[in-house]
């Protein structure tokens, strides 16, 4: 049984809906030591995996696994039998519920940090990291874009690659994608007359399944371009590349991270935009395709940190590093913040009217004020993420007011917005489920 905590506000039609979200420092009482440039992925609902990172300060690369569990608020380290050499810059991603894989990064040889190009799959069943010996691979490279695509596959482009022949490494503007089941890298070809710059220090995130947004990094200069991968049938070349330019933007950005929120939802936190600047939180939405700023109060500025989804609209931030304000970066971070996002947050006008939404066992119900022009009123669900949710209501009318009732069973736990409509009239109530 679910209850409906507490009822909110009755507005009219001119209501304002806004984005809104908190961070909250977390105090765990283990945790990663302070790092950058490591790779972060949720590891199923609720948990997420960190893995790698380097210590400027110490002047050393790690290859320790830590396992952050929402539930309990605790980074607890991980004891694996294998585990990947110490490395940085490389990338890791969720490919399907409770495997993360891992790919390239630098490593240390001799006194010289290489490229490499191995893989390796994180299973939450065996508590254990396998190395992978693929079919094909994709060119061994550094601080390259990654993002989970579909199930058992996941997207890379870009980054410091050491590609065959040359003596040194160049922005590539390679796409390739890793499929678990052929256990196999294959690169993608472009559309005829297509072209995407290379670039380092970008960022990449699961937009909904099967499309990926990637956006900003560096090419020689900050970038801001916005780009859409679109997956079909990518065996067949059934695919799309498309460049949005969203109603409002980001500032051109280098080693920011983001996070997807929920399908069609991404959430952006710092880096640096030049002369030592950094930006806070942004989301990008796919329904009107626009980055918008969050004005809140946010962690400390960084770059070279992870944020990374652990559950719908809560997403997890670890580490980076702090810079001193004569622009050179000192220090790295070893602090825990939690994100929650609430999308549609009510704001009260001044022709708000207070009602109630109540709960008696599992029945909700909404009162709206009788009007004899109003006759079966509508009533809309919707999740936290915009998703609606199918609700079986009834409705009467007294001399007084006219109430909606619908069973509050089926809904999971979290926040839901309700909206009734009668006539020109429409009423907005935010209401909780647990």
């Amino acid at each position: 049984m679910k209850t409906i905590l507490l009822l909110f506000i009755l507005f009219s039609a001119t209501n304002i809906f806004a984005h809104n979200g908190k961070w909250t420092r977390m105090h765990p009482e283990n945790h990663p030591s302070a790092r950058e440039l490591f790779g972060m992925a949720q590891l199923t609902d609720g948990k997420i995996l960190l893995f790698g990172g380097n210590n400027i300060t110490q002047h050393e690369l790690n290859n320790d696994t830590w396992i952050f569990d929402l539930a309990t608020k605790q980074w607890t380290i991980i004891n694996t039998i294998h585990k990947p050499a110490e490395r940085f810059r490389h990338g890791m991603a969720n490919i399907t519920d409770g495997k993360v894989l891992l790919f390239g990064g630098q490593v240390l040889s001799g006194n010289t940090h290489v490229e490499v190009n191995d893989t390796w799959i994180f299973d939450i069943e065996t508590m254990d990291w396998e190395e992978l010996i693929p079919v094909d691979s994709a060119y061994p490279r550094e601080r390259f874009n990654i993002s989970k695509l579909t199930d058992n596959r996941v997207l890379i482009f870009g980054g410091n690659v050491d590609l065959p022949g040359d003596d040194f490494w160049v922005h590539a503007s390679d796409t390739w994608y890793f499929d678990l089941q052929k256990n196999r890298w294959k690169r993608v070809g472009y559309p005829s007359g297509f072209f995407i710059d290379g670039r380092e220090a970008g960022q990449m995130a699961y937009l909904d399944n099967g499309r990926v947004l990637m956006t900003g990094g560096w090419h020689y200069k900050y970038l801001d371009d916005n780009y859409i991968f679109d997956y079909l049938d990518i065996d067949i070349l059934d695919y799309s590349l498309d460049t949005i330019n969203p109603k409002s933007n980001i500032p051109k950005v280098v080693g920011s991270s983001m996070a997807n929120l929920c399908e069609g939802s991404i959430l952006l936190y710092g880096g640096n935009t030049g002369t030592w600047q950094f930006i806070d939180t942004w989301i990008f939405s796919i329904k009107d395709t626009s980055w918008k700023e969050l004005k809140l109060t946010s962690p400390p500025e960084r770059s070279a940190h992870t944020i990374s989804k652990i559950s719908d609209n809560k997403v997890i931030l670890f580490g980076g590093n702090g810079y001193d304000y004569e622009g050179e970066y000192n220090f790295n971070y070893s602090d825990t913040w939690l994100f929650e996002y609430e999308p549609n947050d009510v704001e009260e006008n001044e022709n708000s009217k207070t009602a109630g939404i109540i709960q008696n066992g599992d029945r909700a119900k909404i009162s709206i004020p009788s009007d004899n022009s109003i006759h079966n009123p509508k009533l809309k669900i919707v999740d936290i993420c915009g998703r609606e949710i199918f609700i079986d209501y009834s409705f009467s009318n007294s001399a007084d007011s006219s109430r909606i009732e619908f069973s509050t069973t089926n809904l999971a736990a979290g926040v839901y917005f309700a909206t009734v409509k009668a006539g020109a009239e429409v009423w907005n109530f935010k209401f909780f489920a647990e």
